[in-house]
């Protein structure tokens, strides 16, 4: 789906400069393919097991799991975690300007993401490599116990595929963004609010974004 589309760019331009007079790319039977990815964010209870857990004779772990939290509580990608240094906060307050969409957003500090400042002197923990991040936070999620069995779907070849995983296997550094916005969402907080964090431009997209279960909707429904 993503390469038809990256192709579909490229001809159009391609068309639009007179490059290339083929037009048969804009039939409506040459697509982009998608489907809605299974996901998983971490609950409050979750989070708080991380949170407690002592890492502090694995100091690499101690550093992800700190920032990984902050993501999870700021909704921030983890582009713009390095942004955030003592002079973006005022009155308990986070500054900052995401990279992605250039748009200034300002974030109340939670309780952890406090004392996880006042750990490192007002800074947070240096960021290190995306890939080695995901790999440590695995770590980091399995020492934690977060092993709640979860099925993971794809469609292959046109055949759907279901796997099980547990719960830290599935666990990236997105995880943080998608849990701040689905604890967010569970806890009765405006939609529009939290959309004005995560940069999300639409309710249905922000609605596919947040992973609710039928269960919870119909639990939210009845509150």
């Amino acid at each position: 789906g993503k390469k038809i589309q990256t192709l579909k760019t490229f001809l159009n331009a391609a068309y639009e400069e007179g490059v290339n007079a083929y037009d048969a790319f804009r039939s409506k039977k040459f697509k982009k393919l998608s489907e809605e990815a299974d996901t998983i964010y971490l609950n409050e209870l979750e989070l708080e097991k991380i949170y407690k857990h002592n890492f502090s004779e694995k100091p690499h772990l101690d550093r992800v799991r700190d920032l990984f939290l902050v993501g999870c509580w700021t909704g921030n990608r983890f582009s713009d975690l390095s942004q955030v240094k003592p002079e973006n906060i005022k009155d308990n307050l986070i500054h900052i300007t995401q990279s992605k969409t250039g748009k200034k957003v300002l974030i109340p500090l939670h309780p952890v993401v406090t004392s996880i400042l006042e750990k490192y002197n007002g800074k947070l923990p240096e960021p290190i490599s995306n890939q080695k991040f995901n790999v440590f936070l695995k770590d980091v999620a399995e020492l934690a116990g977060i092993d709640e069995t979860v099925n993971k779907s794809i469609t292959k070849g046109g055949e759907r595929k279901s796997k099980q995983y547990k719960k830290h296997e599935l666990t990236t550094t997105h995880t943080a963004r998608r849990s701040f916005a689905t604890n967010l969402y569970k806890s009765g907080f405006p939609t529009l609010s939290i959309m004005a964090v995560t940069g999300h431009k639409t309710e249905e997209s922000f609605l596919k974004y947040i992973k609710v279960t039928p269960d919870e909707h119909a639990k939210k429904l009845q509150e």
